[in-house]
């Protein structure tokens, strides 16, 4: 489970993201990074499940990782452009939130959304 900095929670496929993110497969196999680090994996024990949850904390919101996860979970060889605002957003804003998903892809090394948001930053 990914829980955004917004406190949104994402159930996801852990092995899906290995196999997309090589940042999210050492996650998952190694864990925490430093005691100090704002992003952090934790294993909670969920009633429903017979096995352990891995709770993964980011700092990205869930509109970010909203989008991120529809490139993590595309088909490789299927081209997915960005998905656009259904409402009005000011160019800056609008550049804004790109540079974001961009951000994000590249921290999490996923090339298809690197690519699709470098496209649409020009």
């Amino acid at each position: 489970m990914l829980v955004c900095s917004d406190g949104t929670t994402f159930r996801v496929h852990k092995s899906t993201l290995a196999k997309r993110s090589p940042v999210f497969e050492d996650m998952f196999l190694f864990g925490t990074g430093p005691p100090n680090s704002p992003e952090g994996i934790t294993t909670q024990r969920s009633s429903k499940l017979s096995s352990d949850l891995q709770v993964v904390e980011l700092t990205e919101t869930a509109e970010v990782l909203e989008q991120l996860l529809v490139y993590i979970y595309a088909n490789q060889d299927e081209e997915i452009k960005l998905k656009k605002s259904t409402t009005y957003i000011p160019p800056l804003e609008e550049y804004q939130r790109v540079s974001r998903i961009f951000e994000a892809s590249c921290k999490y090394e996923v090339e298809n959304a690197q690519a699709a948001t470098a496209d649409a930053l020009r």
